[in-house]
């Protein structure tokens, strides 16, 4: 696959033509990754993120719904 560059030296612009930026990534599947990790974290391996990583990104879940349900801002500690 090309590697193409973002020219940033163009202005932004509904008048000038998009960019185009190809950035090659793998193709694995991301759950078969996981549940890999998962099983070597069970045989010792550190893990990726921390528990307090997952209690944050649950607090931000949470935020979101109750934010989408309320209409209102919700501030996270």
């Amino acid at each position: 696959m090309k590697m193409q560059r973002f020219d940033d030296s163009v202005d932004p612009s509904w008048f000038n033509a998009m960019q185009e930026l190809h950035i090659p990534t793998d193709k694995d599947d991301p759950l078969v990754n996981q549940l890999a990790h998962f099983i070597d974290v069970i045989k010792g391996a550190t893990p990726l993120v921390s528990a307090e990583d997952g209690l944050q990104n649950l607090k931000v879940i949470e935020a979101l719904v109750l934010a989408g349900q309320s209409g209102t801002v919700i501030n996270i500690d």
